[in-house]
């Protein structure tokens, strides 16, 4: 009669992995609070552009319109070229979109940022849980990988807008704040 096998354990040091998690979940909540740093500002893009709420919805969907092609046509990516470089690929649109948005606030502007913004997040969401998943390992790193993947996407998401709305309360800017 055999015994069961154990499974092997990953020999990487608890502080060595740690480093790369910590990484893959800095960047998934940067790409993530960028989307949404200029929500806040929307309707004010629309009313000195002469537009009224409607565009701003628009403008708000118009990330749909990067982020989906990235994850129907480049979600395996990270498998063929690596994790980091798509992680990067991903933060680097993000920050170019906010400084897009930086440079010239505009309603006008909102529309190519905001596909940036979602080549980002597309880019970014399947390379960065991929790359958690594989750091964590193990019997219970795919749920570590999860948990770590939707807190800081959440906190991502919600905090772009709360971070400017809250710089918002010491004064009125057509700007984003930049992180």
């Amino acid at each position: 009669m055999s015994t069961p096998s154990i499974p092997a354990t990953s020999s990487a040091r608890p502080e060595r992995a740690a480093f790369p998690v910590w990484v893959a979940g800095a960047t998934l909540f940067f790409v993530t609070a960028a989307v949404n740093l200029e929500v806040p500002l929307y309707r004010r893009y629309a009313e000195v552009a002469g537009y009224g709420n409607g565009l701003t919805a628009v403008a708000f969907a118009a990330y749909i319109a990067g982020m989906v092609p990235m994850l129907v046509l480049f979600g395996g990516l990270s498998d063929r070229i690596g994790r980091k470089p798509v992680l990067g690929a991903g933060l680097g649109c993000a920050a170019a979109a906010t400084l897009l948005m930086l440079l010239r606030p505009h309603i006008e502007t909102l529309f190519f940022a905001r596909i940036l913004q979602g080549v980002g997040v597309g880019l970014s969401l399947s390379a960065g849980t991929a790359y958690l998943a594989e750091t964590l390992g193990g019997t219970t790193g795919a749920a570590r990988a999860a948990r770590t993947g939707a807190v800081t996407t959440s906190l991502g998401f919600g905090g772009g807008a709360l971070l400017t709305s809250i710089a918002l309360l010491w004064g009125a800017s057509l700007r984003p704040l930049s992180m």
